[in-house]
């Protein structure tokens, strides 16, 4: 999976979810009061995660290693060439998944790991890992303390902010004018699930 990809789905769901409040409350009928949102929603996530998610295949022979996408109709990613492990300059990791493997003029994302010995894709980060830091004595980093390095982070920090509170807003703005709907606010903690998680990395990397 691809965090530009990623970051950029949340954000039209973001988008797209007050809309589908508001469009349900227009709606006269109960049932589509409920079905419609979710359908829509249903149908956008579903397209986004297709967009944001792939398989990759990565293989290790004579201290190289080999990256091998499965494709797809559409959407689909960038082919990495081989690169040797002792060109690799950094490793960067997320919550103990390695998601981008960096050397001097090349940057892979491989947040998913099929490899030719081990099924899970956790388990497969881990070993790939632990080959790494045993071969390079490297020290692997994070996504935040790279968008730190390049000054990306306090801007996606306060960006971040604004649509929580938006967000906060918008659900309190309803609530008031049309009372508790919980069958309309299933959705919202998934969002602001996701925008809290996020403001408090960044707000620890900032520190």
């Amino acid at each position: 999976m691809k965090q530009n990809r990623i970051l950029l789905s949340i954000l039209t769901v973001a988008i797209l979810l007050p809309f589908c409040i508001l469009l349900s409350a227009k709606l006269e009928l109960i049932l589509f009061k409920i079905i419609i949102p979710i359908l829509i929603l249903g149908i956008v996530i579903t397209l986004l995660y297709y967009f944001s998610f792939g398989q990759l295949r990565i293989t290790l022979n004579d201290r190289k290693l080999d990256f091998e996408w499965k494709e797809k109709p559409v959407f689909n990613f960038k082919k990495y060439n081989s690169i040797l492990i002792d060109d690799i300059k950094k490793v960067i990791v997320d919550q103990g998944i390695i998601v981008k493997i960096k050397t001097d003029n090349t940057e892979m994302e491989i947040r998913g790991i099929n490899s030719e010995y081990i099924k899970s894709d956790h388990t497969d980060s881990l070993e790939l890992l632990k080959l790494l830091e045993k071969e390079i004595n490297i020290k692997p980093i994070d996504s935040w303390d790279v968008w730190n390095e390049r000054g990306w982070l306090k801007i996606a920090y306060r960006i971040n902010f604004l649509i929580l509170i938006s967000v906060i807003l918008i659900v309190i703005t309803y609530i008031i004018l049309k009372g508790f709907n919980s069958k309309l606010l299933l959705l919202i903690p998934l969002v602001l699930s996701q925008l809290i998680f996020s403001y408090f990395q960044m707000k620890s990397k900032l520190k």
